[in-house]
């Protein structure tokens, strides 16, 4: 087996490139996060690093985000928009990541599928049928993340050194 080899099997070849890219732009999202809360912090990356772990990271964020002076009105609601979604699409990015890939042998055969099993007690198992295209949508979902985390911790400097946007 060559490095240029594929190492699955065919029925999943046209999510390589949809999750490969989910992959790096979901990363560089929480990199474009960590620094924007960095920012909104006056802290360094692992102060902000401390905030992205806590149980409560979302709301700790949207706090941040509304206490913080230099972000416009408009620009705080855009925020508060994106951290919620982002979060909700973090949650849809693990079942992608962390879920069973399988290939359906009853319904809809060859199909690929998902199956998670959440750890909470007594939890059923989360079945999910995703195509390439949900995955793409999601993907640019997070290119959109990363530019507004990046776009707004710009701003946010730029308008702290007195530099008018």
């Amino acid at each position: 087996m060559t490095a240029s080899e594929d190492l699955i099997d065919q029925a999943y070849f046209l999510f390589i490139r949809p999750l490969g890219n989910l992959v790096v732009l979901c990363a560089q999202a929480e990199a474009a996060l960590l620094a924007f809360v960095a920012e909104l912090m006056r802290r360094d990356e692992p102060a902000a690093q401390a905030v992205l772990k806590k149980k409560d990271a979302q709301r700790t964020i949207i706090e941040l985000v509304q206490q913080e002076s230099n972000i416009q009105d408009f620009e705080r609601s855009e925020l508060v928009h994106g951290v919620e979604h982002y979060y909700s699409d973090c949650k849809r990015r693990n079942r992608y990541m962390h879920d069973e890939w399988y290939v359906s042998l009853l319904t809809n055969i060859g199909v690929p599928r998902t199956r998670g099993f959440p750890r909470k007690k007594d939890s059923q198992p989360v079945w999910d049928d995703p195509t390439p295209d949900d995955v793409w949508r999601l993907a640019s979902r997070f290119r959109g993340y990363k530019q507004l985390f990046s776009d707004s911790t710009y701003l946010l400097r730029q308008r702290r050194s007195g530099y008018s946007t």
